[in-house]
């Protein structure tokens, strides 16, 4: 039944699918019209070829920068229709579907058209004058790509694209852009055909008609990104770019780390087993000082070998493996990329460059000047260079470290294997030096030493001093580098696989168990990342802190079991003490806050908590008016709710809800909250539950998440936490949410209390004018124009609920000062001392201006 029950599903949803194609091609016009365009031209000209015996496929499918100043100008237009294979054209109409489709939902048909005349004949016109003006110069890519014909279809594609994201929401602005420039930047650098060039420029000019469009949105400020977002921007940077060298095999003017492979792929007479026609060249080349003429050999012999190939591609498959490290929060994955990009620009310098022309007097060719190909390769370097920066400054959104234990052991057997593989090589070569050609010595065998490990694209300007003659010799020579790479590589990916301690994994597994017996409103917050976690000697009460300045903030109240929890609090207390820590409770209740108060603590209000109760939930009343008005515009405008969990969700769902929080986060000054206000992060717990509003076509409106609490295993209320809108959704959207959850829960009949938690910082006494209260109501000025607590304590009084004061408990007012320093590091990791004061001081300072 069950199978059945999925078969149907699938079946429901293929028809749903079908159902929409429809309306998704009466949404795009242009795309449609252009569709039967190309594939129209596509047809003619082959049939015009047949019955008329020309070659307009062969003549209009790709043009050169050359053939322009002949008089086919005018033929640019046909070739970004015409391709000269049928597999390119179905290439090219699938693209054309996606990015052009794409591009026309957000900007409309007449827009879009204008982006793809626009851009796409505005970047090729520029792109081939600047390969016609370098040719007049003789610059040597100019020589080399000028007379290249190549197809014009990405232009206007990635041009049209590159404008919609002038009008797109943040979230994807920003990941079709760094995609979008890093595969154009990737494909110019390592592919090198015209094309890529028109495409790139092409780009950069739908970007500008997209800023001019979008002005009144103002997307072209640079707005902050969520955590999670910077790791995905970083990891497709470090991927594409990574990629990059593979696309060096398959270009007309290679140059990097894979080049040596096109060379492979392209030669027919070349014997993997070195004993191929070309064998007594390359004998004659070791022979000799010859240099001119003999790197096509020398550069075939490195990769000539299944170990060549393997040790060339291996670096890349690191980058990748550092790519996915990023993606996953881990740090040491981007000192990986950061170490080995670096490396790359390095390693360019000297072997294409410093090594062969300043040091090795390779010869020029007549047209070019050492200063030109300088030029030439510190642009190319440039690229990684530009990478590593980009990754330094990120790090601070990848907070997940290895252990001690693995990053010593990913280490030592990483150096430990270079290190054996490395003197067994000059062992086999001091003693046996025969078994190379021509024969070696110790200092020869040295300075051969770090190609071994190296790339052959990085050696194609340098001849070997020698190669194995036998076996032994010839098995080491060979693969010692890739044995070793491999090495780097399984220890990279267990360096990457970080796994709580099981310390930490159990308790972790304990405070899921406490949290069952009993707990308060914000208790869920325990589970959260960055928290340390203290037990009572009996093991049934738990309480998580953040230790930080001396002080050990407690994140909410204890949990466990209730007839425990006031022995409990006074235990944590001692233990601080023991452990020199200042124990301060902060965002708990009454009992808590007068337990302490009864041993002589002082407590301040931090804050006010809006609890409703769903069991005598109603909107009836004059005071209800505003829900009432927002419940009943979401009926009219087709406005629904869903009640899910995030992984439940599907792709599309769950993307929509990210592009909503991202666009929230980048209009924020601060990062993101993780102390008392959740993120898309803190979704993903199964136990925490969506309500989604959606309107008919199934775009994500609003979303609102809730956390529970328990009582004896049974949960008894939720939280509001995650409240985030579509910035084009309708007023009354959230209120709507809020209304509706409180019906289901009345509806489920089990929940004794609904939260709608506590603004942060917000409610607080402004007559108070203690040394702590002044402090975080700096904190609190200083927040609020970024996430405007005070309006969101008022938003919530809409609903009418009960307000429960939340405090912060603390033992004497000495340690203000580091109190005042833990919190801020709580609510806005990376505060520095002197921001704080500032902030306290202009507080003062608007504080002692009496109204005239």
């Amino acid at each position: 039944m069950a199978q059945r029950r999925e078969g149907d599903a699938m079946i429901d949803e293929m028809r749903r699918l079908l159902a929409a194609v429809p309306r998704w091609l009466r949404a795009r016009p242009l795309t449609v019209a252009v569709v039967i365009l190309l594939i129209a031209a596509n047809v003619l000209v082959r049939v015009l070829d047949q019955v008329l015996g020309t070659s307009l496929r062969t003549d209009l499918s790709s043009v050169s920068a050359m053939q322009t100043t002949t008089g086919r100008a005018l033929c640019v237009p046909a070739s970004m229709l015409i391709s000269d294979r049928w597999m390119l054209v179905v290439v090219h109409v699938l693209l054309t579907l996606v990015l052009l489709g794409v591009a026309e939902r957000r900007l409309g048909w007449l827009r879009a058209l204008v982006g793809l005349i626009v851009a796409g004949l505005g970047g090729t016109a520029i792109g081939m004058l600047l390969l016609l003006a370098g040719l007049h110069v003789n610059e040597m890519w100019s020589l080399s790509l000028a007379a290249q014909a190549s197809s014009m279809m990405w232009a206007p594609l990635t041009g049209v694209l590159l404008a919609a994201t002038g009008v797109m929401n943040v979230f994807w602005r920003r990941r079709v852009r760094t995609v979008g420039y890093s595969v154009l930047i990737a494909l110019l650098l390592f592919g090198a055909t015209p094309g890529h060039l028109y495409a790139l420029l092409a780009a950069v000019i739908g970007q500008l008609l997209g800023m001019w469009w979008g002005r009144d949105r103002h997307v072209h400020v640079v707005g902050r990104s969520s955590h999670h977002e910077a790791r995905v921007l970083l990891a497709t940077l470090v991927a594409v770019l990574g990629v990059g060298p593979v696309l060096t095999v398959f270009s007309a003017v290679p140059l990097g780390p894979l080049a040596p492979l096109g060379l492979l792929l392209g030669e027919g007479d070349i014997d993997i087993s070195g004993s191929g026609p070309n064998s007594d060249h390359l004998a004659r080349c070791l022979a000799s000082d010859q240099l001119t003429g003999c790197l096509h050999e020398f550069s075939v012999a490195r990769v000539s070998t299944i170990s060549g190939i393997v040790v060339t591609i291996l670096p890349t498959l690191l980058l990748l493996v550092s790519a996915y490290g990023i993606l996953r929060g881990r740090r040491v994955a981007a000192w990986m990329a950061i170490g080995i990009n670096l490396a790359y620009s390095l390693l360019s310098l000297w072997y294409f460059l410093i090594g062969p022309f300043l040091i090795g007097g390779l010869s020029l060719n007549h047209h070019h000047g050492i200063g030109e190909i300088t030029f030439v390769l510190l642009a190319s370097a440039l690229a990684p260079l530009v990478v590593s920066a980009l990754l330094v400054g990120g790090l601070r959104h990848l907070q997940l470290r290895p252990s001690r234990r693995r990053l010593i052991g990913a280490i030592t057997a990483s150096l430990g294997t270079f290190a054996l593989l490395s003197a067994l090589y000059l062992v086999v070569g001091v003693v046996r030096p025969g078994d190379f050609t021509p024969q070696t010595s110790f200092g020869a065998l040295l300075a051969d030493l770090p190609e071994r490990f190296l790339p052959a694209g990085f050696l194609g300007l340098t001849r070997p001093g020698f190669l194995p003659a036998g076996a032994l010799s010839g098995t080491i020579y060979h693969w010692m580098g890739p044995l070793t790479w491999l090495v780097v590589i399984v220890s990279s990916i267990s360096l990457l696989q970080v796994v709580p301690p099981r310390s930490e994994r159990a308790a972790r597994a304990k405070v899921d168990d406490l949290l069952l017996k009993g707990g308060r409103s914000l208790s869920f917050m325990a589970t959260w990342p960055h928290n340390t976690y203290w037990f009572s000697s009996t093991g049934r009460v738990g309480i998580a802190y953040r230790a930080s300045h001396g002080v050990a903030l407690t994140v909410g109240e204890p949990f466990g079991a209730e007839n425990e929890i006031d022995a409990a609090t006074l235990e944590f207390v001692r233990f601080c003490d023991d452990h020199a820590l200042v124990p301060v409770f902060y965002s708990v209740h009454d009992h808590c806050r007068d337990l302490l108060a009864a041993h002589g603590w002082s407590s301040q209000p931090v804050g006010l908590e809006s609890v409703i109760d769903p069991v005598h939930w109603q909107t009836k009343g004059k005071r209800w008016q505003d829900v009432r008005t927002a419940i009943n515009r979401a009926k009219r405008e087709g406005v629904t709710d869903r009640l899910s969990v995030f992984a439940d969700l599907s792709l599309a769902t769950q993307l929509q809800i990210k592009a909503i929080s991202e666009e929230w986060v980048s209009e924020k000054a601060l990062p993101e909250m993780g102390f008392t206000l959740g993120g898309v992060e803190q979704l993903r717990d199964r136990r925490v539950r969506l309500l989604l509003a959606e309107n008919e076509d199934g775009q994500v409106l609003a979303v609102t998440s809730w956390l529970p609490f328990w009582r004896d295993g049974r949960v008894v209320g939720w939280t509001l936490d995650f409240m985030r809108r579509h910035p084009d959704s309708s007023n009354g959207v959230m209120e709507f949410l809020i209304a509706r959850m409180a019906e289901r829960l009345q509806e489920e009949g089990e929940a004794e209390s609904m939260s709608l938690s506590a603004a942060p910082l917000a409610g607080l006494d402004e007559d108070d004018g203690s040394a702590l209260s002044r402090l975080l109501a700096a904190i609190s000025g200083a927040l609020e124009p970024v996430y405007g607590f005070r309006s969101l304590f008022f938003f919530k009084r809409k609903f009418q609920p009960e307000e429960q004061q939340i405090s912060v408990v603390y033992p004497d007012a000495s340690a203000l000062s580091s109190i005042a320093l833990a919190v801020t590091e709580a609510y806005v990791p990376g505060m520095r001392l002197d921001q704080l004061v500032t902030s306290l001081r202009r507080s003062e300072a608007t504080s002692d201006v009496s109204p005239s």
